[in-house]
């Protein structure tokens, strides 16, 4: 995989978290039209809990942030679609969502040009994500089990 050209995002992202030692940071190549690259890492809150979270670049201006939350009760799917919409309207930068088999994901899109794109933004949308889940993980996954009663 060595002769696989990375999209300028992929880079720069990259080159930025060996320079500052962000070694967490595990880079997965796709090898596809869009020349994609993932960086995978799990976000560990205070209490301990990983959280599975990527970073999806590729050639386009769209770029994601995606953490997994946990799962929810599928059975409960409309309860649970109430509590993820009324949720959705009081966040700005993040969107959660739900999967058909129940995985709660939380979402946090980029639009960045591939000459604009700035790997200090993106470091910095992580550490808000982080911020956002110290205070709100449980009470979202909490809620989201009690949409199965």
């Amino acid at each position: 995989m060595a002769d696989v050209k990375l999209n300028a995002k992929v880079e720069k992202l990259d080159k930025y978290f060996k320079e500052n030692k962000l070694d967490m940071f595990a880079l997965q190549n796709v090898e596809d039209a869009m020349k994609t690259g993932i960086f995978r890492v799990n976000m560990e809150l205070k209490s301990g809990e990983k959280l599975p979270a990527a970073i999806l670049l590729d050639g386009s201006v769209y770029s994601l942030i995606q953490v997994q939350l946990g799962m929810a009760a599928v059975k409960g799917y409309a309860k649970v679609a109430k509590i993820v919409n009324n949720l959705n309207n009081g966040l700005r930068m993040f969107k959660v969502t739900v999967t058909d088999n129940g995985d709660v994901l939380l979402n946090a899109p980029l639009i960045f040009a591939e000459d604009k794109f700035e790997p200090v933004m993106v470091h910095a949308i992580v550490i808000e994500i982080l911020k956002f889940l110290e205070t709100n993980h449980k009470v979202i996954m909490d809620a989201l089990k009690a949409a199965d009663k």
